[in-house]
């Protein structure tokens, strides 16, 4: 699979994705790749209505010993408003979390329809820095948890159904559960229905480019006869151009980049994920900076917990 991972927002900003070893292990033999190579399959959520599944989503940095930072450059903007030197101040940086766990809950609704609620359950926040907006911005994300940070409902094909969602909520809730709408072979390839990257009226673009494919790369048969459907993800985005300063004619360069490429293992005859194990990259340059590297992962949990599927 090729993937053009020059081109690089999704939930917290931009990353670049390549898939652990982990999220290879179980590959079906060559043997059983041929076998099923013109077979096909309908993959659909299965949760009867009533019913509720659960996952445990991660994320966290692919080097430990590196925080991810955004940087706002107020000193560019400053000097595009024309303000004096002395009222410039530089640049302010937001560190983000270290690591955060959820937990998202899929309860069966009439009509194959699945409602979607995922809880925030930890929040690793970067230790005091000194500075009161970075320890504000901290002591918010740890108040982050757990609660409810997003409830929307989706297709049994895990299209988004909550048309009201903003549009990273609506991103996220595609990238871990959007199947393809029609039945599919091993090669087959389809679109998630996600946009990454959102650059504001100010934004004139010079250049852009997008990938967008899910492929179909193998079904195997697992001991317990069901049918495992490992799917590919390379999604990119990635903008250059100038920003036009408010009030003002003057400009600045700047550049985004998202991707997220992962592999997901679907049980087909359960209608549910095995794993979904990916790697994001972020990065940005001009008034706002960014270089974030992240791996993120999704995997079933036994049993619902009981507090968090009472929630709100």
């Amino acid at each position: 699979m090729s993937c053009p991972l020059t081109n690089v927002g999704a939930c917290l900003a931009l990353f670049a994705l390549a898939v652990p070893a982990e999220a290879r292990e179980g590959a079906p033999r060559e043997s059983q790749k041929q076998a099923a190579k013109d077979q096909t399959v309908l993959l659909r959520w299965k949760v009867p209505e009533g019913k509720a599944i659960a996952f445990k989503s991660f994320m966290g940095p692919v080097d430990p010993k590196k925080d991810g930072v955004l940087k706002f450059n107020i000193g560019k903007l400053a000097e595009g408003l024309g303000l004096p030197a002395e009222a410039r101040e530089k640049t302010f940086a937001l560190r983000l979390p270290k690591s955060a766990s959820m937990v998202s809950i899929l309860r069966g609704l009439p009509n194959r329809r699945l409602s979607v609620k995922m809880i925030v359950t930890q929040v690793a926040v970067p230790p005091p820095s000194g500075s009161k907006m970075e320890d504000l911005m901290a002591d918010m994300m740890r108040r982050m948890q757990g609660t409810v940070q997003l409830r929307g409902e989706i297709t049994d094909a895990g299209e988004v159904s909550s048309f009201y969602l903003q549009s990273r909520q609506k991103n996220l809730l595609a990238m871990l559960f959007q199947l393809p709408k029609e039945r599919v072979k091993v090669g087959d390839s389809w679109q998630l229905d996600v946009n990454l990257l959102e650059m504001g009226h100010g934004f004139i673009c010079e250049k852009a480019s997008r990938t967008n494919r899910a492929t179909l790369v193998s079904l195997s048969d697992t001991e317990d006869g069901d049918t495992l459907a490992a799917i590919d993800y390379c999604i990119a985005e990635s903008v250059e151009g100038k920003f036009m300063m408010p009030m003002s004619d003057k400009t600045q360069p700047c550049s985004m980049a998202t991707s997220f490429v992962g592999r997901g293992e679907f049980l087909a005859k359960r209608g549910t994920w095995k794993r979904l194990a990916a790697r994001m990259r972020t990065k940005a340059t001009g008034m706002m900076s960014s270089d974030a590297d992240q791996h993120m992962g999704l995997e079933p949990l036994a049993k619902v917990p009981a507090k968090l599927l009472k929630l709100e």
